[in-house]
């Protein structure tokens, strides 16, 4: 299963749903949750969180890491790894390899990393950044970028098959 890491998120999140389809139970008090309009937390559960990756030297490994999630109805990633579970286990985001790593019990495992759009604006979205840059938990940096913005009525990347898609409407590099 697929999980939303969210470096703009305080909480980790789960759907009330998910949590229930994976036989998960509620515990603790109901609480507000601010940035998610007028959501409120159905309490809060502790759940173990698989994650399969890779060790040092390449070998597949699979890694237990227990979890305190707020319990939200209709949360749209189903589960949203947040800063707490961020700084925890000391997660960095390698862009430019496709990849994230985290520390557990003395170790570096990492995955790839996977960021989709729904169709018809991406097939497989991408950041590219211009340098390696590494931002700790709990703080923010300028990262430097290139992008090119398209306008909305994008239907190909292919001129060729499209007459009429879009020019890039503007180009930026930098920070």
């Amino acid at each position: 299963m697929s999980s939303l890491l969210d470096t703009g998120a305080s909480l980790s999140i789960i759907d009330r749903n998910l949590l229930h389809a994976l036989g998960g139970t509620v515990t603790g008090q109901t609480m507000p949750v601010s940035g998610l309009g007028s959501a409120m937390s159905y309490e809060w559960c502790t759940i173990p969180v698989l994650i399969d990756g890779r060790d040092e030297r390449g070998n597949a490994i699979g890694v237990e890491c227990i979890l305190d999630v707020n319990v939200l109805e209709a949360s749209a990633p189903g589960l949203c790894l947040g800063q707490d579970f961020i700084s925890t286990h000391g997660v960095t985001i390698q862009a430019r390899r496709g990849i994230t790593a985290l520390e557990v019990k003395n170790r570096i495992l990492t995955f790839a990393v996977h960021d989709r759009l729904p169709s018809p604006y991406a097939k497989q979205a991408e950041l590219c950044v211009l340098r390696d840059v590494v931002v700790p938990a709990r703080s923010h940096a300028w990262v430097p970028v290139d992008y090119v913005y398209m306008n909305e009525r994008l239907l190909s990347f292919d001129t060729a098959v499209n007459k009429d898609a879009p020019r890039p409407s503007e180009h930026h590099s930098g920070n």
